[in-house]
């Protein structure tokens, strides 16, 4: 039987397999300069919006992908910079056909190695590692993705010591000799996060999908547990702290209340753990699996999912422990922030990255005026309509679980020449990832000309899109015990829709002659 085949997993980041980069991850360029937008193995970990991808396969063409950054949502695309090709995460929209000089499909050459992880006995692992080719037509067959540095004469910095990391640039057959000595095609370790495409919050309480118990560190014989026992969210020993690991896809997790990070035992409980212990060992590494409304929490020790156990064997009962190998009843938890009340302030849009998209064009209103005369009228046509906008401030790194928010911030909407710029303003309590829908009843008037013998009908055309922009804030929040938190994010990320560019069309329909009638004598 033929095993399947190995595909990229829908959201990664990719680590540099190059030596000289010491493990350095990609990472999309958003400082404005001559590298603005390209990919740059520069970033120091995977907890970034600037060094997370999202994979899409392609509908047409079996085995091709297409790649979009996480921060700005755009597609990795070859542009002409300077003397050389450039992939940048610049296209608003996948383009699917293979001549089209912006067609963002990419071959992934992938390949399954194995490395020993640290900690008990250095333990071996299998892992993913990819190269890209470039599928489109223009640049040729073949044409590799590398990583080298720009000249100086086309925005980078040619051999100097100061340089930060290589960029992502495609060669073919006729270009590679001329680049021989400076093109790495060392390749990438893929990162697989799909798992839990964004990260938990700062500080959390956990507690079981059937019932209200939070899980607390409590003391028993002495001894350190962590138990579903509490029934108040306030409890000092009940807050948590997530702590991610570079590798964005595993988190150690921290009693606040007992200062002790999660441990798995050899028989297999979890319990905080008072001393140092390396965070690269295994034995405190879990991770994290969001399914609908609950999440699944799996030691990377032993690969299994932590429940609510009912005892023994060195545990207690309703104690914590990693045993289930799938996500059982038992294993679902609900995830709450440990927070009374948030303030989202100090927004700010990157408009520069707005990406547009979903564009159509509408007819707003239509109606007419008939001329049965042998002379020119001028009328005043009334057209009614309704306008409906939407608007939705999300996250692309830290889910916010649902917490209400209050804000006050400006918002981008999509004007003349679909060029986003802040408009409009929102004052309120909101979720993160609902829309904020709003719909205005207009009335315009139109004066038009209506030649003899003419019926004239207007339509009231309109585009409508929708807008991503990403934005930069600032969090205020009012913790469980009463003291202020403040955290600064890059995280945002704004979809609007609204219609623009409106504008009326006219269409003149001669009128059939009146037929004379002759009356009845």
């Amino acid at each position: 039987m033929m095993s399947a085949a190995v595909k990229l997993p829908c959201c990664i980041a990719l680590q540099s397999n190059s030596k000289s980069d010491s493990g350095s991850y990609l990472r999309y360029v958003h400082e404005s300069g001559e590298n603005y937008k390209r990919l740059q193995i520069n970033g120091k970990d995977a907890n970034s919006p600037y060094t997370r991808y999202d994979v899409e396969a392609s509908l047409l063409h079996q085995g091709l992908v297409h790649i979009r950054c996480r921060y700005n949502r755009k597609y990795w695309v070859p542009r002409r910079r300077g003397d050389g090709w450039w992939i940048v995460a610049d296209a608003d929209e996948r383009e699917e056909d293979l001549t089209r000089p912006n067609c963002t499909l990419i071959k992934p050459i992938i390949g399954v190695t194995t490395r020993t992880t640290g900690g008990d006995g250095g333990e071996a692992e299998s892992v993913m590692t990819v190269r890209f080719v470039h599928a489109g037509q223009q640049l040729g067959k073949g044409a590799r993705m590398i990583m080298t540095t720009p000249s100086t004469k086309e925005g980078g910095e040619g051999n100097s010591t100061s340089a930060r990391g290589a960029y992502m640039r495609v060669v073919g057959d006729v270009v590679e000799a001329e680049h021989k000595g400076a093109v790495e095609d060392v390749g990438f370790t893929v990162l697989n996060l799909s798992k839990s495409k964004r990260n938990l919050p700062k500080f959390v309480v956990f507690r079981q999908a059937q019932d209200e118990r939070y899980l607390s560190a409590v003391v028993v014989d002495n001894q350190l547990f962590l138990q579903f026992n509490s029934g108040d969210m306030g409890d000092p020993n009940v807050t948590h702290e997530i702590v991610q690991m570079d590798d964005g896809a595993s988190v150690r997790i921290r009693n606040v209340g007992r200062n002790a990070f999660w441990d798995l035992t050899p028989n297999d409980w979890i319990r905080p753990a008072v001393g140092s212990i390396v965070g690269q060992d295994t034995r405190v590494r879990f991770e994290v699996t969001e399914v609908m409304d609950f999440f699944a929490i799996r030691s990377v020790l032993n690969g299994r999912f932590c429940r609510s156990d009912a005892g023994g064997g060195g545990g207690v009962a309703r104690g914590l422990r990693a045993v289930d190998g799938n996500i059982t009843t038992g294993a679902r938890i609900v995830v709450e922030e440990a927070i009374l009340h948030r303030e989202i302030y100090g927004i700010e849009y990157d408009l520069r990255d707005s990406r547009v998209y979903a564009t159509n064009v509408l007819t707003m209103a239509t109606t007419s005026a008939a001329n049965d005369t042998s002379t020119a009228h001028t009328k005043r046509l009334r057209l009614f309509y309704e306008e409906t906008e939407a608007a939705t401030w999300d996250t692309t790194l830290e889910v916010k679980l649902g917490y209400n928010a209050t804000m006050r911030a400006g918002f981008p909407k999509l004007g003349l020449g679909a060029t986003a710029s802040i408009s409009a303003e929102f004052f309120g309590s909101f979720n993160w990832g609902e829309s904020v829908e709003t719909t205005v009843k207009h009335e315009v008037e139109y004066e038009v000309a209506v030649p003899p013998m003419t019926k004239v009908t207007v339509r009231l055309l309109a585009t409508k899109s929708a807008v991503d922009v990403p934005f930069r804030y600032l969090q205020r929040d009012i913790m469980l015990d009463g003291s202020t938190r403040e955290a600064a994010y890059d995280d945002g990320r704004f979809t609007g829709v609204n219609s623009y560019d409106f504008h009326f069309e006219t269409v003149e329909e001669e009128l059939p002659e009146r037929k004379k009638h002759n009356r009845a004598s």
